[in-house]
């Protein structure tokens, strides 16, 4: 098991681009001002969409989600899909996520399941 820190996924602000084509309009992210993370988007927004800023705020959330994650190495052949929730429980230690990656390695010396959790 080892952790996975992606700091570099996080968006910290979101520049919206006005009708006259300048990027004024800014929506920031609290959670990555904490991390003292700086990563800048840029938005054009489509005419379809009646709130540029509520579009910025859900790309920085989708950016914060699997920020940190878990891989976990089995010694076996595992069945887990992707998306599936599976808990990790061992003494002193316990993790809950949902299965983003999967690969099954094979050798002469036996099968080998790898899983992040998210």
């Amino acid at each position: 098991m080892r952790w996975i820190n992606r700091r570099s996924e996080i968006i910290s602000e979101t520049l919206i681009r006005d009708e006259m084509g300048s990027y004024r309009n800014c929506v920031r992210n609290e959670k990555a001002e904490g991390l003292e993370i700086v990563r800048r988007r840029c938005l054009i927004p489509s005419a379809q969409w009646a709130n540029p800023a509520v579009d910025a705020k859900l790309q920085m959330e989708e950016s914060a989600r699997g920020k940190v994650c878990l891989e976990v190495e089995m010694p076996q052949i595992l069945s887990w899909e992707l998306g599936e929730e599976v808990i990790v429980s061992i003494p002193e230690f316990y993790f809950r996520g949902n299965v983003a990656k999967r690969e099954l390695e094979f050798s002469q010396s036996g099968a080998v399941s790898r899983f992040v959790l998210e």
